[in-house]
């Protein structure tokens, strides 16, 4: 992962919530106990800053269409305790919409997915090389289509049970 700090997500969560960012071990066993859960419950991964995330819908082979995911404000307890520094994503609204999709495309054929949600994140633009850099963040075998439907003006229900 390369060290701290640590991204952790739970399996069960969604619109963002359950989602912590660690310093080091004791912060860890912090977080387990006041929010539950074993180890086992959580998705571990790198912690990206200046980072923006995209929610990218491909059905059948083709990319229906992406948003971009909006910084989610924590509380500063939350914040103070966990070092969340407003880190914690929520995909609720594309960068380079041409990678993303090709990288979405490719995750759904290598899961065999006929209609997939792929979270893309890239770093925002490093100044010495000019480059930005794509992480897979997740997929999600049950997209939420109402908030996709939301921010791209599209009715994805309809179209795939159009095309199904």
């Amino acid at each position: 992962i390369g060290g701290w700090p640590i991204r952790f997500k739970r399996d069960v969560a969604s619109h963002g919530t359950g989602q912590f960012t660690v310093n080091n071990v004791g912060q860890v066993y912090e977080m387990l106990n006041q929010h539950g859960g074993k180890l086992t419950d959580y998705q571990v991964q790198k912690f990206v800053p200046n980072h923006v995330s995209y929610r990218v819908q491909v059905f059948k082979g083709e990319v229906l269409g992406a948003y971009r995911a909006n910084r989610v404000t924590v509380s500063e307890d939350e914040t103070e305790k966990y070092n969340a520094l407003g880190f914690r994503n929520n995909i609720t609204q594309g960068y380079n919409f041409r990678r993303m999709a090709e990288i979405a495309k490719r995750v759904a054929e290598a899961l065999g997915a006929d209609w997939l949600g792929v979270d893309v994140m890239f770093t925002t633009q490093d100044a010495s090389s000019g480059h930005t850099k794509a992480y897979l963040q997740e997929a999600n075998l049950s997209p939420q289509f109402e908030e996709f439907d939301q921010y791209t003006h599209g009715d994805v229900a309809r179209y795939v049970l159009e095309h199904w």
